[in-house]
């Protein structure tokens, strides 16, 4: 994206388009948490001019069929999906869904270059472990994608906490290893 900012295409299934607009806002004021601002709306001035930059070069939109993000991604640089076991498909069983839409997603991937960013949730019965298994769906997740990431707050509750970020898979590095991010 040399001498451009990049265009992206954030797809929610979780949460509202509002819900989403309000915790990215708290990313940018020190002053206002997600919950106040999804309340009343309300950004300080210089939240706001963040927010409108943001605007120019993202779009949310929610419950997106895989087929109207693929007509729509000729328009956008990367996509974000939140979360993929929500994803619309052609039936009621969600791992169904998962592997349609994530064969989809590949192929958008490998047709367009486009970069994708895939939010999965995992199950209870892999919160202790760091490895591809943590995926849901983890055969059809798994073979799809380039790089696999695990993040864990590592003292939840805290305003400050640091994340540590483990390294599941990853095509064109090493896999085993972590680093930090200080979150907020």
């Amino acid at each position: 994206f040399t001498g451009r900012r990049a265009r992206g295409l954030f797809v929610e299934y979780e949460v509202t388009k509002k819900q989403c607009w309000a915790r990215l806002a708290s990313t940018f004021s020190n002053e206002r948490d997600w919950a106040s601002i999804e309340i009343d709306g309300q950004l300080l001035p210089e939240t706001e001019v963040e927010m409108d930059q943001l605007a120019k070069d993202l779009k949310i939109v929610e419950m997106w069929t895989i087929e109207e993000v693929v007509r729509a991604m000729r328009n956008y640089d990367f996509l974000v999906i939140d979360y993929i076991q929500l994803t619309p498909g052609e039936t009621t069983d969600a791992r169904t869904n998962v592997e349609r839409n994530m064969k989809i997603l590949s192929k958008l991937r490998m047709e367009q270059g486009k970069i994708i960013f895939v939010i999965s949730t995992m199950p209870r019965a892999a919160y202790d472990k760091e490895d591809i298994s943590v995926f849901k769906e983890s055969g059809n997740v798994e073979f799809a994608i380039q790089s696999g990431f695990l993040l864990t707050a590592l003292n939840p509750g805290i305003a400050e906490r640091m994340i540590k970020v483990s390294v599941l898979k990853n095509t064109r590095g090493p896999v085993g290893e972590s680093f930090w991010l200080e979150g907020s």
